[in-house]
């Protein structure tokens, strides 16, 4: 299928303008470069480059958009790409980097306080980027499963003849924010490419000498993104938080298939605010509209995806069972008042106590009926009226949406892909897919890396049990690798996470940069902190290292009662460490900018 869009461009820079020239130009009746004015924020087509001798050039691979921030308007474009490969003879990129290209040429209009920050606004919008999951296509509509494609194709005539763009699902352009002023020219529509961020792998694969393709694609949402515990819950228009749509595509000869599930918070209005505590406890918050927030969420996941079968996989004990139980409650109410949902609680750790991971096989007996019921997207080029719909999804969570999930999810999608490769004849009828090793071996890994992708971008580290993702099998070792990436989770949620939360709200446009920040508007990057607050932690670090110098040095050079002043140092450590501790909010990284929603939800 021939690229709706231009794919290579060279990028000529000069004092006055950008001029952006196709390499591989899209198929058009005749030349077009877009020329931007760095002073006037003007963009228009031109056939021909006027005399640019001495320009900077760089060769990039796509316009991801254009970022205001305080020193004015930037191009973000992806200098780097890398294909992942082909779905339907259309190429998938990954963006592998990006550069971030001021249009002002200096920054004397900036008062020393505004360039400080400026640059870290810089550091933001890069530290998105760098994430390395986010994809995007020249033809391909990345932000829409195979059956919406089909479907929105059979309602509108001209559906095939839209700009990528124009056809995207806002929830899942992840650059939508940043390229509304491109997109208001409808001209400029062949230099614009909607991204998603998520995980996406293809892979050539070959069961009884038959070749197929195994796609796995996931599409995090824009709405209520960011962080593991500065961003819970739901917000009044319905939007939950770490809401994922995964796609599962199996393609042979002229054959398609597509089986799709989400994941998505629990649908109330609850936090759980870090505060140097391991696990804080969740809390719902009281008065506030949760019946009507949560059918806003069923209503669009219902006119999204028809039927909605709602597991929940959280503890029915300890510092979830509060939260779990009022999920639960709520949930009753709108099964009764909504026939097209139904509730399935599952307490994964316990039943699964002691490793005992067999017994998953209980709650998937508990859903086969709907998995039966609701099918999966099926068409065949070779005869159009072969063809079936899935018409309903499992949305599926435990508290964080991440490690429980795509264990139940993984298991889901392989009953599906079973399906399909036996309707498709790859497999004959009771032959298995775990049979086959190669391909259980892709499956597998290709799954378990879709569970690292998704947690590192909400929890910042890999996921915790894809030892059983990947072999089948919980193991000890597995266990020691779950407890170190918690520990990193640690780390992150308390002391780096308010940095990313601020890096995903300025990106998505939740955080509009005011020119004058820093002059007569406060700079929401200036965060003031008691000097205690500062010093405490380097104290406690001195002393702790000075403990640790004593064990080392020889007996003889120690001074005099050597046990006393060991004993004064960690009585000091421990009084230090406790103070920090019962301040543990004053410690943690908490998001500065768009404080009018942290204020107003309570860091939900």
């Amino acid at each position: 299928m021939t690229s709706q869009t231009h794919e290579d461009f060279t990028l000529y820079i000069t004092n006055e303008k950008f001029y952006l020239a196709p390499v591989k130009p899209a198929q058009v009746t005749k030349p077009e470069i877009l020329e931007i004015d760095r002073v006037n924020y003007e963009f228009n087509l031109i056939d021909a480059i006027p005399g640019v001798y001495g320009a900077e050039t760089r060769k990039i691979c796509a316009l991801l958009g254009i970022v205001q921030l305080l020193s004015g308007p930037y191009l973000l474009v992806a200098r780097e790409k890398k294909e992942v490969g082909m779905i339907d003879n259309h190429k998938i990129w990954e963006v592998g980097a990006a550069d971030l290209i001021p249009f002002a040429r200096r920054m004397t209009h900036l008062t020393p306080a505004q360039v400080r920050d400026n640059s870290e606004y810089e550091s933001m919008i890069q530290a998105v980027i760098a994430t390395r999951s986010f994809y995007y296509s020249h033809s391909y509509d990345i932000t829409l499963s195979l059956q919406k494609v089909e479907q929105f194709g059979e309602r509108r005539t001209n559906f095939a003849h839209l700009p990528l763009h124009e056809r995207a699902d806002t929830q899942f352009t992840w650059n939508g924010p940043i390229i509304r002023d491109l997109s208001a020219q409808p001209e400029l529509r062949r230099f614009i490419v909607p991204v998603i961020l998520g995980f996406v792998v293809i892979k050539k694969c070959t069961i009884n000498n038959k070749p197929f393709t195994f796609v796995l694609i996931s599409r995090r949402s824009i709405y209520r993104a960011g962080t593991r515990f500065f961003m819970r819950g739901i917000d009044t228009e319905g939007h939950v938080a770490n809401f994922v749509e995964t796609e599962q595509i199996a393609i042979h000869g002229t054959m398609k298939a597509s089986f799709v599930q989400v994941r998505g918070s629990i649908p109330l209005f609850w936090r759980q605010v870090p505060e140097l505590q391991y696990k804080p406890i969740p809390t719902v918050v009281t008065g506030t509209g949760h019946m009507s927030a949560i059918q806003k969420h069923f209503d669009e996941l219902i006119a999204n995806y028809g039927k909605v079968v709602t597991v929940s996989l959280i503890d029915e004990k300890g510092k979830e069972k509060s939260l779990g139980e009022t999920f639960k409650n709520f949930m009753l109410h709108t099964t009764t008042t909504m026939k097209y949902v139904r509730y399935e609680s599952f307490d994964f750790h316990k039943e699964c106590r002691k490793m005992q991971w067999h017994k998953l096989s209980i709650l998937i007996n508990r859903l086969s009926a709907e998995q039966g019921e609701f099918k999966y997207y099926f068409h065949s080029d070779d005869d159009s009226s072969f063809k079936t719909i899935q018409t309903g999804v499992f949305r599926t969570n435990c508290i964080d949406c991440l490690d429980r999930t795509n264990v139940v999810q993984s298991m889901l999608a392989r009953i599906s892909l079973q399906r399909q490769l036996e309707q498709m004849g790859v497999l004959s009828l009771g032959e298995k897919v775990e049979n086959h090793d190669v391909f259980e071996s892709i499956f597998k890994n290709v799954w378990a890396d879709n569970a690292d992708s998704i947690s590192i971008q909400y929890a910042g580290t890999k996921a915790l049990k894809t030892d059983f993702t990947r072999t089948g099998k919980r193991s000890n070792l597995g266990a020691l690798q779950d407890g170190i990436n918690s520990s990193f989770r640690y780390i992150y949620n308390n002391f780096t996470d308010g940095f990313r939360q601020d890096s995903i709200d300025l990106f998505l446009g939740n955080h509009i940069v005011d020119r004058y920040e820093g002059i007569s508007v406060p700079s929401p990057l200036r965060v003031y902190q008691p000097w205690r607050f500062k010093v405490l932690p380097l104290i406690l670090l001195s002393l702790v290292a000075a403990f640790f110098l004593t064990l080392l040095m020889p007996a003889e050079e120690l001074i005099p009662y050597p046990r006393l002043w060991l004993l004064i140092w960690l009585v000091a450590s421990v009084l230090i460490l406790s103070i920090i501790y019962s301040n543990g909010s004053k410690f943690v990284n908490y998001p500065r900018l768009n404080q009018r929603q942290s204020d107003k939800e309570k860091l939900l």
